[in-house]
């Protein structure tokens, strides 16, 4: 017997274990990349939703200019007794609303229905603690009370 040749079947059975962990990594990834195209995309919008979400998009569009958007993240409460224009006069008493070069958002706490997100605005006169109070409407988060350094948004 020849020493140097293998045994019939030898190095197929280094195939077969090369290609089926081959396809067993080919099938996770396909699995995982499916998870996150179909199911992580719907767990990122909850995480980046939510009172968070809501807020986020209530200071971009105020620092865009848009306060007709971002009067509609207002709750029920505040919309039935201001109108677009008020709003926009409150925005104007609150120059860090709209004057903000960068934002931390760090403390977010969530009650059932209701949450809290606080953090701070960094604007061309220094830094200033904003908090806002949100409730949840159906699938939605409004904003019930924004505080900027200690005064809320008339």
């Amino acid at each position: 017997m020849n020493q140097g040749m293998s045994q019939p079947g030898g190095n197929n059975t280094l195939k077969i274990v090369g290609i089926t962990c081959g396809v067993l990594l080919l099938l996770s990834c396909c699995c995982t990349g499916g998870f996150f195209a179909l199911g992580g995309a719907g767990i990122g919008a909850a995480l980046a939703g939510g009172p968070k979400g809501s807020t986020d998009a209530f200071l971009d569009e105020l620092r865009a200019g848009n306060h007709a958007q971002a009067f509609q993240r207002m709750g029920g409460q505040y919309q039935a007794t201001h109108d677009v224009s008020t709003f926009s006069a409150a925005v104007a008493t609150m120059p860090a609303l709209t004057q903000f070069t960068d934002r931390t958002m760090n403390n977010i706490q969530i009650n059932n229905a209701t949450g809290t997100v606080s953090g701070t605005l960094t604007t061309p006169q220094g830094a200033q603690q904003i908090v806002f109070q949100c409730s949840k409407q159906g699938e939605y988060w409004y904003i019930e009370q924004v505080t900027v350094g200690g005064v809320i948004l008339p």
